[in-house]
């Protein structure tokens, strides 16, 4: 595989990684874990979207920091 491609694909997974723990963190802690709690806490579906928002959002940021900051 060209090492672009490795470098892009690492970069992505990583910060992929790091968006699923942080979507997870913040629906466990604010949405499930507050006293009223929302509507939606119980669902997988809602919490599978919002744990997709901030995996993608991280996961291309940190692969398009990591090219414009990292030279191969």
């Amino acid at each position: 595989m060209p090492r672009l491609i490795w470098f892009i694909l690492t970069r992505f997974i990583t910060g992929f990684a790091l968006g699923c723990a942080t979507g997870l963190l913040i629906w466990n802690i604010y949405i499930c874990g507050s006293e009223h709690g929302m509507a939606l806490s119980g669902s997988l579906i809602a919490q599978g979207f919002f744990t997709y928002l901030f995996a993608s959002t991280m996961g291309i940021g940190y692969m398009s920091t990591a090219l414009w900051i990292e030279e191969l």
